[in-house]
């Protein structure tokens, strides 16, 4: 059994961004950090090409829970499920605890447990406000509004009353024994399935999350996110248009991610090859919102745009 993995959860529609992320694991891996990934028997045949030392393939249907056959206000089977998956990961008794990855992530530096555990025993916890987030309209409202009243469904079914609500959208690092006790003191104390808690809030980080805040079974070390991740257009091009390069990422992150929805059209994507030419060559017409969004970076960067302008419409 590892003290510390990596588990993925991904499917066969994702296996070029897995490629992608595969390739810069094994290149960054120096340390040899195993790698679970968990995928549906259907798609072993696919998946099998990655196994090695330092891989291995997990089938989902070994986890002994009950999953998803419908999908459920609009979110998917595959969504839900792999929401369950994360957290009941620790039941395959593999690791003791496991960093949580997504197939759109790729790591852009070297990596060592010292990123990811703060001992042998204990690893670092993701937690943070969010409040750029908070303060991005854009994010508050399309995402934040509806995301904020399920954190708070949360906290409160666990009656735990922290003035602040910290947790995190993804890649945290993840405790058996914090697992085991949630799965012991509050699923079987309620009478609820894995099921039952995603339906109620389909955020499985914040269950975990809240839960560590409450019963502390674990020491609590904060870190800032292990990987950069962009939620939205703006986000990206405002550093892109900055002239953040990839190296200046990689001194904060090991990896970044990307969510190809809001960038193009759900296309694989590494940070800075997709140009602002690319963007509007892509688009059906061009419109007043594709036409106001550069004059606002223009106008909120007018020091580093010329350089970040050159290198977007390059």
């Amino acid at each position: 059994m590892y003290n510390f993995c990596f588990m993925l959860k991904t499917y066969n529609q994702d296996i070029h961004a897995v490629d992608r992320l595969v390739k810069t694991f094994i290149k960054h891996n120096v340390e040899k950090i195993h790698l679970y990934i968990v995928i549906p028997k259907t798609d072993y045949d696919i998946f099998k090409k990655y196994e090695n030392d330092n891989i291995s393939i997990v089938i989902e249907e070994k986890i002994d829970v009950c999953f998803f056959t419908e999908a459920v206000d609009g979110l998917s089977v595959g969504y839900l499920n792999q929401e369950i998956c994360k957290l009941a990961f620790w039941k395959l008794n593999l690791c003791d605890n496991y960093c949580c990855l997504d197939s759109e992530c790729y790591f852009i530096r070297d990596f060592y447990y010292k990123d990811f555990m703060y001992d042998e025993t204990t690893p670092y916890t993701v937690l943070f406000e969010d409040k750029d987030l908070q303060v991005d309209y854009q994010y508050y409202k399309y995402f934040w509004k509806n995301r904020e009243p399920y954190l708070e469904k949360i906290a409160n079914s666990m009656e735990l009353n922290n003035h602040k609500i910290l947790t995190c959208h993804g890649f945290q690092n993840m405790s058996k024994k914090a697992l085991k006790s949630f799965e012991h003191n509050y699923l079987s104390k309620f009478g609820y399935t894995y099921k039952d808690i995603i339906k109620i809030a389909p955020y499985e980080f914040s269950w975990y999350n809240l839960w560590l805040q409450k019963n502390k079974d674990i020491p609590i070390y904060i870190c800032e996110p292990f990987f950069k991740t962009y939620h939205t257009q703006k986000q990206y091009w405002r550093d892109i248009f900055s002239g953040i390069t990839e190296k200046d990422l990689a001194r904060s992150y090991v990896g970044i991610v990307i969510n190809g929805n809001f960038i193009s059209k759900g296309k694989i994507i590494n940070y800075g090859e997709y140009s602002m030419k690319q963007y509007f060559l892509e688009q059906d017409r061009m419109n007043i919102k594709h036409i106001f969004m550069v004059m606002k970076l223009l106008i909120y960067q007018p020091v580093l745009f010329c350089k970040g302008f050159l290198r977007a419409f390059r």
